[in-house]
């Protein structure tokens, strides 16, 4: 199921979910997903650098794409868009996109289930009112899990709100942020194995993993479901650690944030 659906022309330079339709000897057909009666082109040069013998090394009729809008005339409903223009992030982005835009709907599904009404019917409802957020539905629903957007603000039916709501609440988790960094640690002193390690012992807290990479190298995470927290845990850690290690002249550090 995609419900989902963009108004008019995407822009030129836009990576685009394409459906393949139908693969000629020089070009391939395919659907643009997010919007409708909108249809691309692919010539063979936008496949793939290099030359190509056959099209169907490449893509598969009924498979899914990721592209690149390339020319747009506004008077056709057939666009021009490339495959070998879109680089491994942009794709991946996109594809990730899908997924959450996919994860979405499913929970609109089960709402629609639970009240026995129409998934199109639920969706227009709850899609018309949070587009005014300006984020996606993913986002807006993760977001209601984190803390950090109201439901409440944009007047959909009540029932609905509840029943979407609690489903949000049975398949999304809170998002975890993991902050990252490596302590570059030398001791001169006969006892610095010790001072190190007493110094760490004196500052990890439950939340935090530490481990030793080798070479004077001490790998650290803190996880925490707000960023800022787990920024103000991180500064926490590094003061009682270099207070401990500053107390031995003969003890040189260095923090790197990842």
């Amino acid at each position: 199921m995609w419900l989902y659906r963009k108004q008019g022309f995407p822009e030129k330079g836009d990576v685009v979910l394409c459906n393949v339709d139908r693969i000629g000897y020089h070009s391939v057909f395919v659907t643009l997903i997010e919007y409708d009666n909108l249809r691309g082109l692919i010539k063979i040069s936008e496949i793939s650098p290099g030359r190509i013998r056959n099209i169907r090394d490449f893509v598969k009729e009924k498979s899914i794409v990721v592209c690149k809008v390339i020319y747009i005339n506004n008077n056709s409903n057939l666009l021009e868009v490339s495959l070998r223009r879109v680089n491994t992030m942009q794709r991946r982005a996109k594809l990730n996109e899908m997924k959450e835009e996919q994860l979405a709907e499913k929970i609109i599904s089960n709402v629609a289930k639970k009240l026995e009404i129409e998934t199109e019917n639920a969706y227009s409802q709850i899609q018309s009112k949070l587009s005014k957020s300006n984020v996606s539905l993913f986002q807006a629903f993760q977001q209601y899990i984190d803390n950090t957007f109201s439901l409440d603000d944009f007047d959909i039916e009540s029932k609905i709100l509840k029943t979407l709501k609690d489903e949000i609440s049975k398949i999304l988790s809170p998002t975890k942020v993991v902050l990252k960094g490596k302590y570059y640690i030398n001791s001169y002193d006969s006892e610095g194995v010790n001072i190190i390690k007493n110094a760490f012992r004196d500052a990890v807290t439950d939340d935090f993993v530490v481990g030793y990479h080798g070479a004077g190298i001490y790998d650290v995470s803190i996880e925490s479901k707000d960023y800022k927290v787990a920024e103000k845990k991180l500064d926490n850690f590094k003061q009682r650690l270099e207070s401990s290690l500053e107390k031995n002249s003969n003890t040189f550090f260095e923090f790197k944030k990842e």
